[in-house]
């Protein structure tokens, strides 16, 4: 398998590329999968003597490419931050391309504008990436994508893949193995726009805000394969391994338990057999057709946090429209054994944060 890693600072697209790259080879018929390396170290606080995770999220990916390897994908897009003090990081056991995005300063600045931050933190952050570009590390290549639109961004990116040398697959760094048995883990599920993501987010920050050592794991962040065999179905399933395997590199760097959010057709049968004899809490929330409906329209216009993969996002009154309408027939789905229901209707994600706590004993 081939990793393409895309690094630079802020603004610069890293995600957006990402997706995109992803869904054109695609198209082409290879076996794909991305991710994004910050969503690999959400665990806080941060482990002892590695403040910015950058060997637990290296550790991480390792996991993850032998699992997205193994599910069939030929190639792996790596987006998110990376030291520009330090050579490319090697991904064990694969050939890795290297590249580090520049973008005008100017253009950052409005990106970032666009997402919401405000002045302070734009200008924080894009005087702190011109100064991580102007001092990157030997082996990176940079790829200028000045003035240029998303397609022709891919095409820079992939040609200065076709130019790269990657150099040979290295063989697979060992990787220790952590008893996660006694760590349990939380799924949190639910239609579309019941506020899984929302819900699961408040707990975990709940938790890091007492100074619990916990992982947070998004599984649809970790499912993002196209054209694999088995389709559909094997990369939820890849997703939940991959979960499975960052629960246990968690727990080995001082986690004591991790909260995952996934897609109600990820549920907990597919939780169960990820991670064996680990303790699962699985609960789904629930919500009105009205309430998802309104809460898939205030996505729509730009509610929410901002996700590259999210389709609602600038969504048409019609496309809106079909993911409310889907979200009321997964609402309709039969609970499963051992699933804990909780209504999200009357209340905000804090409000359902403390209906779990009550309804499943989670007390961290």
């Amino acid at each position: 398998m081939h990793v393409l890693r895309l690094a630079g600072p802020p603004g610069v697209g890293k995600s957006t590329l990402a997706l995109a790259i992803a869904a054109r080879l695609a198209a082409g018929g290879e076996p794909v999968s991305s991710v994004d390396i910050d969503q690999l170290g959400m665990l806080y606080p941060a482990p002892d003597g590695d403040a910015d995770r950058w060997v637990l999220k290296e550790h991480a990916l390792d996991l993850v490419a032998s699992i997205h390897r193994r599910a069939g994908a030929r190639t792996l897009v790596v987006s998110g931050v990376a030291s520009p003090d330090s050579p490319p990081p090697r991904t064990a056991g694969e050939s890795v391309a290297s590249l580090w995005l520049d973008l005008a300063p100017q253009e950052r600045r409005a990106r970032l504008g666009a997402r919401g931050w405000t002045a302070e933190q734009r200008e924080g952050a894009v005087r702190i990436g011109t100064e991580e570009s102007a001092r990157l590390a030997d082996g990176w290549r940079r790829v200028a994508l000045d003035g240029l639109g998303v397609e022709d961004s891919v095409e820079a990116v992939l040609a200065a893949v076709a130019c790269e040398d990657s150099g040979p697959e290295g063989p697979a760094a060992p990787l220790e193995h952590a008893d996660a048995q006694t760590a349990p883990v939380l799924w949190v599920t639910g239609p579309r726009c019941a506020g899984a993501s929302s819900v699961g987010w408040e707990l975990a920050q709940a938790a890091w805000g007492a100074g619990t050592r916990i992982g947070f794991l998004d599984l649809a962040e970790l499912s993002l394969a196209r054209s694999l065999p088995g389709g559909v179905a094997a990369a939820r399933v890849a997703g939940a391994d991959c979960a499975a395997a960052l629960h246990e590199c968690f727990v080995g760097a001082g986690g004591v338990a991790s909260i995952v959010v996934a897609p109600i057709g990820a549920g907990p049968d597919l939780a169960f057999a990820a991670f064996g004899d680990v303790p699962v809490i699985s609960v789904r929330l629930d919500a009105t057709p009205a309430e998802l409906r309104e809460r898939a329209r205030s996505r729509a216009r730009g509610g929410g946090p901002h996700l590259a993969a999210d389709d609602l996002r600038g969504a048409t009154d019609m496309e809106v429209a079909a993911v409310a309408r889907r979200a009321a027939r997964e609402r309709e789905l039969p609970l499963h054994s051992g699933e804990v229901l909780v209504p999200t209707s009357g209340t905000d994600a804090a409000g359902v944060a403390a209906r779990i706590r009550t309804a499943t004993g989670w007390s961290l």
